[in-house]
């Protein structure tokens, strides 16, 4: 079975305490295309999408 590739959503802001707050998740579908799921939409527009990796998979 293939294993399915999850990807965290993030938004990027000034702030200096957390500027980095993950928004939502997306899944890799089998013709390329990515669904995402948010859990809050980010002020600026702006999303920045990054696989996780294996370890982070487990969790």
């Amino acid at each position: 079975m293939k294993e399915i590739q999850i990807y965290d959503v993030f938004t990027v802001s000034e702030s200096k305490e957390n500027p980095w707050a993950k928004i939502g998740t997306g899944f890799l579908n089998c013709d390329g295309s990515i669904n995402v799921i948010l859990e809050a939409y980010p002020v600026s527009g702006r999303l920045h999408i990054r696989a996780r990796d294996s370890a982070e998979k487990s969790e």
